[in-house]
């Protein structure tokens, strides 16, 4: 039977971290090619925060678009079409 140390422990947990920080930062890098305003930063690099920030403002500019289009299609003459659930 192998017992384990406290220098496995701490290899085993660096890894894992290591693995959580890549995957995020492979996420976050996505984010920045998908949002708008991320891509056409000016700079080399971008902090992680702002991503995040400008991904949560396009987002929102989203949802508001979507609803602007919803309630103005339910205004317009295909209305009767237009399920009531969204107006």
């Amino acid at each position: 039977m192998h017992i384990v140390t406290q220098q496995e422990k701490k290899q085993a947990h660096s890894a894992m971290e290591r693995r959580y920080r890549k995957e995020l930062n492979s996420q976050i890098a996505l984010l920045k090619d998908i949002v708008p305003t991320c891509r056409s930063h000016a700079g080399p690099t971008i902090n992680k925060a702002v991503i995040l920030k400008k991904a949560v403002e396009y987002v929102r500019g989203l949802r508001q678009k979507e609803y602007s289009l919803v309630r103005a299609c339910c205004l317009s003459s295909f209305a009767p079409f237009v399920p009531t659930l969204f107006c």
